[in-house]
């Protein structure tokens, strides 16, 4: 258990704020990031906070900013890193041999997403779709696909 609350740099999957708050905690930082998934999932206010907690929380062995702003600073800094390298993989991803499985899977991800948009709307023409069927068999369908695709030896 640590005294102060720090992002980890060893325990990262995103950012590190499961892994500090977990050392902080006294915790398996898996119990954190199940909490975050349940906070996204309930409510969508896990995305938020995390995001939050990442820019304003320094990371382990980080210089402590003298003040909040310029801690946010640079919390903000490492998001924006951290977002154009997620860019440039997907990127590579998509122009790699397997842009079509890329294509496959995004287009489907975004029809998907449109559908259940315009359900909540309401619409008389889509209260045929049933979106309790459909979310597992899209992460079936995408989950197989990127198996069965995968890199040789991976």
């Amino acid at each position: 258990m640590t005294t102060t609350f720090v992002r980890s740099r060893d325990n990262v999957m995103i950012g590190g704020v499961c892994g500090g708050l977990g050392a902080f905690l006294g915790i398996n930082p898996a119990y954190v990031r199940l909490f975050f998934l349940l906070l996204i999932f309930g409510n969508g206010i896990g995305v938020l906070l995390y995001l939050l907690l990442w820019i304003v929380i320094p990371l382990d062995g980080q210089v402590q900013p003298a003040n909040l702003a310029k801690n946010v600073q640079n919390g903000s800094q490492e998001i924006a890193a951290q977002t154009r390298a997620a860019s440039n993989d997907l990127r590579e991803f998509l122009h790699s041999s397997q842009s079509r499985l890329g294509l496959l899977v995004g287009g489907g991800m975004v029809v998907v997403g449109l559908l259940y948009l315009l359900s909540n709307f309401h619409l008389i023409v889509l209260t045929w779709i049933n979106f309790d069927l459909i979310w597992p068999l899209l992460l079936i369908f995408g989950g197989l696909a990127l198996l069965i695709r995968r890199p040789k030896g991976v």
